[in-house]
């Protein structure tokens, strides 16, 4: 169980403690988290192993940080992105692979960029999934999925209202682009 709490000032949490809950109801003694990536806006994904990989944005920033099993901080972050344009998605398999997307600036329009994450904290790889004007009306959107064993598939927006997958398979890590519809609108 997770709580994160702060005082009136501030939107993002400025405290973190956490506590096991067991399956009889009991809740196991409170760690707190500490660091400065506490109230950074992202998302903690749980390793297997007890620890847990920080998906994080900070401004127009964006990395990720390692927290090993029973440590209360985090690792050296790793930044990966200095021109995130939107918020960054992320989703991990229970092996503990992180993948990670998220739309990035440059020079007059936007590319869809996907991070690899090993479970040990490693960036392993970035690729640049599609380059396209700057955020249409309605914005890009996208969402991202990794498989038990290293597939990934990332379903995305562009520009001119069409949809697209953007797949790799666990012994291939480069994506292949597939177009699968186009809508009307946003």
């Amino acid at each position: 169980v997770r709580g994160e709490f702060g005082d009136d000032h501030t939107e993002f949490p400025q405290h973190v403690i956490e506590r096991r809950l067991y399956g009889d109801g009991r809740l196991g003694r409170p760690r707190f988290r500490r660091g400065p990536l506490i109230s950074d806006q992202g998302d903690r994904l749980a390793l297997p192993d007890g620890g847990e990989t920080y998906v994080f944005w900070e401004g127009y920033w964006g990395g990720f940080a390692v927290r090993p099993p029973g440590s209360s901080t985090y690792g050296r972050k790793h930044l990966f992105s200095k021109d995130v344009q939107v918020g960054i998605q992320a989703a991990e398999n229970r092996r503990g692979r992180v993948l990670i997307v998220l739309r990035a600036w440059v020079r007059s329009g936007s590319q869809l960029i996907a991070a690899e994450v090993s479970p040990r904290g490693a960036l392993v790889a970035t690729h640049v999934l599609e380059t396209g004007p700057s955020e249409p009306e309605g914005g890009y959107d996208y969402e991202v999925a990794i498989g038990p064993s290293g597939q990934e598939l990332i379903i995305s927006t562009d520009a001119a209202h069409r949809v697209w997958a953007h797949a790799a398979a666990s012994r291939c890590r480069r994506f292949s682009r597939t177009p699968l519809a186009i809508t009307g609108g946003e």
